[in-house]
């Protein structure tokens, strides 16, 4: 049986496939990466870096200042530092 499913493929197409990524709040959470990407622009690289592997990828710090080439201190002071500055401007941007 299992053959059968290799020979015939794997690919199918989805009838409503915008109505289901609506419903799956697809779009939500698209626009909402948008926005984190954006943000994580507006601060210096490093910041931004340290932020995307620790808090977005779910590195350790370790393993985060392996990737990056950096301290463990500097990753950690670089995502304090980083996010600190993003909860500034996101308050900023709501006065």
């Amino acid at each position: 049986m299992i053959d059968h499913f290799r020979k015939a493929g794997r690919t199918c197409t989805i009838e409503g496939l915008e109505d289901i990524l609506h419903a799956e709040g697809f779009a939500q959470a698209s626009d909402a990466a948008a926005d984190v990407e954006r943000l994580l622009d507006t601060i210096p690289s490093k910041q931004a870096a340290a932020i995307r592997a620790t808090r977005i990828d779910g590195l350790s710090t370790a393993e985060a200042a392996s990737q990056l080439g950096l301290g463990e201190s500097d990753i950690k002071v670089s995502v304090h530092r980083g996010l600190k500055a993003l909860a500034q401007k996101v308050r900023d941007s709501l006065t």
